[in-house]
């Protein structure tokens, strides 16, 4: 499970006139400016950038395990990330090696940095763990052919299972209700965008009316497997 904040700040605005855009240089420090840090700008720069600082919590095996990762990003370009596992800032390019220096050298605010694991991460995981790792949403079952079904002539079979969370999930083909492991090929799952998640399989067969073919899901929101079943139109299912 990860939480994320982002801060995001737009600067610039799109006008020919004025110069190519450039990247904020950083100064040389004075003594009396240990703790600041100055940029220079050479000139104002041209069209829109972005300047991306995203905060992420990684909660692995459950809650053991916490991962606190703080990245600046430029114009979608790494510059430097903070890694809880190795305790301090890593430089990416060149200015985000300046940078990295810099925060690694003041201790106070690398203190703060490293007091986040408890202030952000583990404080927000008791107010996200209900909605998110308790939420479970049931799966959707669609199996048929992909083409106009024609007895003993090669088709493919689809099965798509979608609309369920979490995303571990098992989905299995079967033929006359034993497990099909050859010819068939997987989408993996794929996210819809709506906290929810989906997966396709497709498997090679050649349609013969005595023949049933099922979808069989495994997830954590049903009680017992789901199992939807298709057979060559006109044929009755047995019961």
């Amino acid at each position: 499970m990860k939480i994320a904040s982002e801060n995001i700040k737009e600067k610039g605005a799109k006008d020919e006139s004025l110069g190519t855009p450039v990247w904020i240089e950083p100064m040389a420090l004075s003594e009396d400016e240990s703790k600041k840090l100055s940029f220079s700008i050479p000139r104002k720069p041209k069209g829109v950038f972005l300047l991306q600082k995203i905060s992420e919590c990684l909660f692995l095996n459950g809650n053991q395990d916490i991962v606190l990762l703080i990245r600046t990003i430029y114009n979608k370009e790494e510059q430097v990330y903070y890694d809880s596992r190795v305790g301090n800032f890593i430089g990416v390019t060149v200015v985000g090696k300046f940078l990295a220096k810099h925060w690694n050298d003041d201790t106070a605010y690398l203190e703060h940095v490293k007091g986040m694991l408890e202030t952000f991460c583990k404080s927000n995981y008791n107010l996200v763990k209900k909605p998110l790792m308790e939420r479970k949403v049931i799966p959707t079952i669609t199996i048929r052919p992909l083409k106009a079904v024609i007895q003993e002539h090669p088709n493919l079979l689809m099965c798509v299972t979608s609309g369920f969370y979490p995303q571990s999930i098992n989905v299995t083909l079967l033929k006359n209700g034993g497990e099909v492991t050859h010819d068939i090929a997987s989408s993996g799952v794929i996210p819809n965008g709506d906290w929810t998640y989906q997966i396709t399989l497709l498997m090679e067969f050649i349609p013969q009316k005595e023949d049933v073919y099922s979808c069989k899901v495994e997830h954590s929101s049903l009680k017992e497997p789901m199992i939807m079943d298709w057979k060559y139109p006109g044929a009755k299912l047995s019961k």
